[in-house]
Parts: structure tokens; C-alpha cells; sequence
């Protein structure tokens, strides 16, 4: 599937705050969370609780999912999260694998997922296991308080 059809499969998910935006270091704790599923993303940021942004981010996922399955890949409190895919051959075909990182700001959450994953090893005539797509960020969110 392509990037452009899987960025196109986002869904926002906001209890307050215009995609995430507001003011730097907002009264109370803020929380949020991505999953994804089947090729698909829910996100949900600035919730008061992190049941609820993850039950939000579920639903979010489950909606563009016609298979309902989705689970949580990463949840923020007070920061920025990121999830990170990479595309390996396996015995069925390419397969989407996630990593998540969090920081204070995208920049910083991105390069501690990128960390997790460690270096992509892309091949010309990908193996079992050989990358097919090397890493590429699937999802940022933030809490309006994040920073």
C-alpha cells in the first residue's frame, strides 16, 4: 500500500485544540495515543484521561478499518509521540512494522523511535527479512501542552 494512500487513512481525533495546536505548557495534565491496524491510523490527543484518548484512538483506527483490528502503538502524556514504520519481506509478502518514540517535541520523539528501530539495512532483491521500505514516520501527534 502506498504512503499516500496510508496518510490519506488518518484520522483526527481532538478533544480540544485545532490538530493539536495551543499554547506551550497548558494548565493540566493532557493525554493522547495512536494505534493503528490493517494499514490504518486513529489518533487522539489533548484527552483528560489516557483511557480516554486511547478509546478514542481505537475507535478513530476501527473506522477506517474494515477488519476492526487496531491496538495502541503509542500513548503521550504532556509530550509528542511518533510512530515510525518499516516495511520487511516475509513469508506472505511486505509486512508493516511499527516503533514508537516520545519526547518533548516531533523532532525528538521521531529520532527516539528511529533509535528503537536502529538502521535500515534496504537490499535490491529484498530476502526474507530484507527491508522493501525503509522507515518512514507514519504518525506525529502532540498534546497542546507538549515542550
Amino acid at each position: 500500500m502506498s504512503r499516500m494512500i496510508k496518510y490519506a487513512a488518518v484520522t483526527l481525533v481532538s478533544a480540544g485544540g485545532m490538530l493539536g495546536l495551543g499554547t506551550a505548557h497548558a494548565a493540566g495534565d493532557l493525554y493522547g495515543a495512536i494505534a493503528v491496524g490493517g494499514f490504518r491510523v486513529g489518533e487522539a490527543f489533548d484527552y483528560p484521561t489516557q483511557y480516554a484518548a486511547d478509546q478514542a484512538a481505537l475507535e478513530a483506527c476501527r473506522n477506517q478499518n474494515a477488519t476492526g483490528t487496531c491496538s495502541i502503538a503509542t500513548r503521550i502524556h504532556n509530550e509528542c509521540g511518533v510512530v515510525v514504520e518499516r516495511d520487511s519481506q516475509t513469508v506472505f509478502g511486505s509486512a508493516p512494522w511499527y516503533m514508537s518514540g516520545n519526547g518533548p517535541t516531533p523532532a525528538a520523539a521521531e529520532a527516539d523511535a528511529r533509535k528503537k528501530f536502529g538502521v535500515d539495512t534496504t537490499q535490491s532483491m529484498p530476502t526474507l527479512g530484507g527491508v522493501v521500505q525503509p522507515a518512514f514516520v507514519l504518525d506525529t501527534i502532540c498534546t497542546s501542552n507538549a515542550g
